[in-house]
């Protein structure tokens, strides 16, 4: 009887896991309609990335691609290539960033983030 317990339980929580879905930010995200960055805004991007960065110096940014969301804010979908502690280049890492009003809201650098963005398209192509 204690096994079915475990099994009704553990089969419990792989179904609250699964019906969870993705965190409510990744929820909002809708592909919209594409935005244009000001200088000024990839610039603030980029002064937040690079300090996060082994070789600040060595940063090679990819185009980044931008939507409007329903709720006004924008979207930025961008990869950045820096140099190691060894001094060999890592590949091109995704971040994401979330404008509202002109300013930044949220920079996320995650390749977790990378495989919802596989799954839910948030930015044009």
């Amino acid at each position: 009887m204690w096994r079915f317990a475990v099994l009704l339980t553990a089969a419990a929580s792989i179904v609250a896991c699964a019906t969870s879905g993705a965190p409510p930010f990744i929820q909002k995200i809708e592909a919209g309609p594409r935005y244009s960055l000001t200088d000024a805004e990839m610039n603030a991007i980029k002064a937040r990335i690079i300090p996060t960065l082994k070789d600040p110096d060595s940063a090679r940014f990819s185009p980044p691609v931008a939507s409007q969301q329903p709720d006004g804010s924008v979207l930025v979908c961008g990869s950045v290539n820096a140099k190691n502690s060894f001094g060999g280049y890592t590949g091109m890492k995704p971040y994401y960033a979330w404008l509202k009003n002109g300013q930044i809201e949220k920079i996320t650098m995650s390749e977790e983030l990378e495989r919802l963005r596989i799954s839910l398209h948030p930015c044009p192509s």
